[in-house]
């Protein structure tokens, strides 16, 4: 519905637990190919994986939040939307 509208949509991948830690669903990739938008799927797997950036295991502390922001405008550069 976004796209429709004009607006750009980035879509950041929702970690599940795994054998190997946390990790992003492919169904994201695979969304994210199919509509032709950037995806970022380590942003929360990441986060997450640092004990040090999270509030409990599903969810950042300040600091995890600050890195996520981060990232994601550094994602949001490299796609040339904000300088």
């Amino acid at each position: 519905m976004a796209k429709t509208k004009g607006i750009d949509v980035v879509l950041i991948g929702v970690p599940t637990f795994g054998v190997f830690g946390m990790t992003s669903l492919p169904l994201y990739k695979e969304v994210a190919d199919e509509e032709g938008i950037p995806y970022i799927p380590s942003l929360l797997p990441d986060v997450l994986g640092d004990r040090a950036l999270r509030a409990d295991y599903v969810h950042p502390n300040a600091a995890g939040y600050c890195v996520n922001a981060e990232r994601v405008v550094e994602r949001l550069r490299s796609l040339r939307y904000v300088e």
